[in-house]
Parts: C-alpha cells; sequence; structure tokens
C-alpha cells in the first residue's frame, strides 16, 4: 500500500514554477522514505478515471497534482450519484494550479514552499459537495465554485489564446475585454421553497470555497463545511460601474453593491432561454443542457489538513 497516489495533470506542470516545485515534492517524499505511486493524465477525463482506479486499489490519499479544476475532477471519482463510495480515503489540495484557489483557502496555514505540512498521517475535515445534474442526465460536482454570465464568458475567452495557456496573463487579458463587451442576458433562479425570481444577469456565483478567480473574495464567512452554500446575483450593469465597484466585490463587500443580491441554499434549479447552459465549475468552462439543478451533499468528502505534528 503508498502512502499517497499522485494524479498528474501534465498541463499544470507547463510553467517552469510549478514544474520545479513538482520536482521539490517528489524530493521530499523521497527523502522521507514514503511511498507514492505516479499516474499521469493524458485528458481531463482521465483523471478521473485514474483516481477511481487508484481508490479502488486502496488509495487513503490522493494528490490531485493541478489546480481547482484538477482537483474537481480527482473528487468526482470518489462518487456515483449523491454517494461517496470512498469515504475512508481523501484528497489532500495542492497548490499546482494557476490560481488554486480553494488551496489557497483551505490551506491557509502553510506560509511557504516547503512541503513539511505533508505527512501520510494528515488529518482531515469532511466539507460539502455541491451536485448538479442538467436536463440532458449529466452530473457533476462542485467542490468551490459555479457561475454563469461573464465569468463563463471569460473561460472562454481566455481558452482562444493558446499561447498564453496556463499564463496569468491570459486571465487577465480575458477579463478585460469581456467586461468591455459582455452583454447581460436574462436568467431564472428557483430557491427550492421560494417564487422563482428572473432579472438580466452579469454574473451568478456560486462560492463553495472563500476565494474565487485567482483570490477574489466575494463573500465573507464562507465555510465549505457548511451545509448550505452562498451566492452572489449580480444584475447587468455599466462596464464603468463594475469597474469602480471591483474593489468592493474582490473584498467580499457586496451588500455595498447597488442591486446585488446574496442568497443562501441548499437546492435550487437554474433556467435560461437557450438551452445549452455555458457554466463555470471550479475554474473550468462546462457546456450542460438546461435547466440545471444544484443540490448540497453535506459532510460528504474528507479533504486533508495540514499535518504539523502530534
Amino acid at each position: 500500500m503508498y502512502d499517497f497516489h499522485l494524479i498528474v495533470n501534465p498541463r499544470s506542470l507547463r510553467s517552469s514554477v510549478r514544474n520545479s516545485l513538482y520536482q521539490n515534492l517528489l524530493s521530499y517524499l523521497k527523502a522521507q522514505g514514503w511511498s507514492y505511486h505516479l499516474a499521469t493524465s493524458s485528458s481531463a477525463e482521465e483523471l478521473t478515471v485514474l483516481t477511481r482506479a487508484a481508490l479502488v486499489s486502496g488509495a487513503r490519499k490522493i494528490l490531485p497534482i493541478g489546480g481547482d479544476g484538477t482537483l474537481s475532477l480527482c473528487a468526482r471519482a470518489f462518487f456515483a450519484g449523491a454517494e461517496n463510495r470512498f469515504p475512508e480515503s481523501l484528497l489532500v489540495p495542492m497548490p499546482f494550479g494557476t490560481g488554486h484557489d480553494f488551496y489557497q483557502a483551505w490551506m491557509r496555514s502553510v506560509r511557504s514552499k516547503s512541503w513539511n505540512w505533508l505527512h501520510p498521517e494528515m488529518p482531515s475535515e469532511r466539507i460539502s459537495v455541491g451536485h448538479y445534474r442538467d436536463a440532458g442526465g449529466q452530473e457533476g460536482y462542485v467542490l468551490n465554485s459555479l457561475s454563469l454570465g461573464i465569468s463563463a464568458s471569460i473561460l472562454a475567452a481566455r481558452n482562444a489564446l493558446p499561447l498564453l495557456q496556463g499564463h496569468p496573463l491570459a486571465y487577465l487579458l480575458a477579463a478585460v475585454r469581456e467586461l468591455m463587451h459582455y452583454r447581460s442576458r436574462p436568467l431564472q433562479i428557483e430557491v427550492a421553497g421560494d417564487t422563482p425570481e428572473r432579472r438580466e444577469t452579469l454574473l451568478f456565483l456560486v462560492c463553495k470555497g472563500p476565494l474565487v478567480g485567482g483570490g477574489m473574495r466575494f463573500l465573507s464567512g464562507i465555510d465549505p463545511c457548511a451545509s448550505q452554500a452562498e451566492a452572489v446575483w449580480v444584475p447587468r450593469l455599466k462596464a464603468s460601474f463594475v469597474l469602480r465597484s471591483l474593489p468592493k466585490l474582490y473584498q467580499g463587500h457586496v451588500d455595498q453593491v447597488g442591486g446585488v443580491r446574496h442568497l443562501s441554499f441548499e437546492q435550487l434549479r437554474i433556467h435560461r432561454d437557450s438551452e445549452e447552459l455555458e457554466v463555470e465549475i471550479d475554474g473550468e468552462l462546462v457546456y450542460l443542457q438546461g435547466p440545471l439543478d444544484l443540490s448540497i451533499l453535506p459532510s460528504v468528502l474528507a479533504m486533508a489538513k495540514p499535518y504539523w505534528g502530534t
């Protein structure tokens, strides 16, 4: 039995800085005498397949070598519908993404590039996970964020810059472009037990983790372990107003921006006039068929915490 199973997304290691950090990780594991198994994916889908194979073989600690998207795809392997089939195994968030927002928030006590917090006896805490299903039967899971509107358009614009893939500049250029040109569209949200509401929408963002979009804190007090999720609903706004409001949004002062709604929910349904939904899920772009149902699975997935000794 290996101490750790590393599921590697090679796209995350194109950066020389992240590749150097990865080599340091391997050297640290060897120096400590801990056993590990490496599995390298050739596609996003294979990240889930390789993780499931590791779990079936008895893996207890999965280290996704990537960012939020990689972490999310590895987490998918734990589940069948709303059930975690491997409740005794745990995920270890790692700092190998462009933003790796979940890692930044969850591992906030880690202050350096050293690996002294990593250990086979790491403690863990169970987080709640979003479970979505679209009209076509496609389902998946949300660890950190799910959003529609300008956020998804920014990702689409970023993906259209292949020469800058993996570079923070690609996201910045795409964000500036979309802030100036994005046109808000109607969106209907139905929180379970409430009357459906429809409004012209710039952004609808479900926050499962405290940080999104490379360090933005849209809402304060977000707890990944909570049984409810929090959402920000931003209506159609002028680009100039959005730019002036960014500092408040970035720091989590949503209540100070006029017209912005804050929702808490356990279940909701998302409608849009067109059947196809362009959705950001944990930093990756996904195309789904509306309507989209999202529910929160409470305390369902064990997530490793830093080990600081006994």
